[in-house]
């Protein structure tokens, strides 16, 4: 039987700084834009953002050490809500609404 050696930068979604540059994005850009216009109110008042962006990627970071995929995982959870359906079906319209008899209203 063949076999190859598994590159782990290819098997694991792109990273930079141990973050997805969308997460990055979202946390940098939101703290250049609240501290932006704090900065307009106070000057010294632009320091409360950059903690708090700092706070979040530390956050962050401790999360994605628990799983890479955790921010995916949480949007086809928010999609699905508490119903799982492991088969398509036309009849599966809206945010995951599963028909009477498929588990529709029976507690997790």
């Amino acid at each position: 039987m063949r076999s190859s050696p598994i590159n782990r930068s290819i098997a694991t979604p792109k990273m930079s700084g141990g973050l997805s540059g969308s997460v990055t994005g979202m946390v940098y850009g939101g703290a250049f834009i609240f501290g932006y216009v704090l900065f307009n109110w106070h000057p010294w008042a632009a320091i409360f953002p950059a903690i708090g962006a700092w706070v979040a990627i530390r956050y962050y970071k401790y999360l994605y050490r628990q799983d890479v995929y955790v921010f995916e995982i949480r949007k086809v959870y928010n999609k699905m809500a508490d119903a799982y359906h492991p088969w398509q079906r036309e009849s599966l319209k809206g945010s995951g609404r599963r028909p009477r008899g498929y588990g529709r209203g029976l507690r997790c």
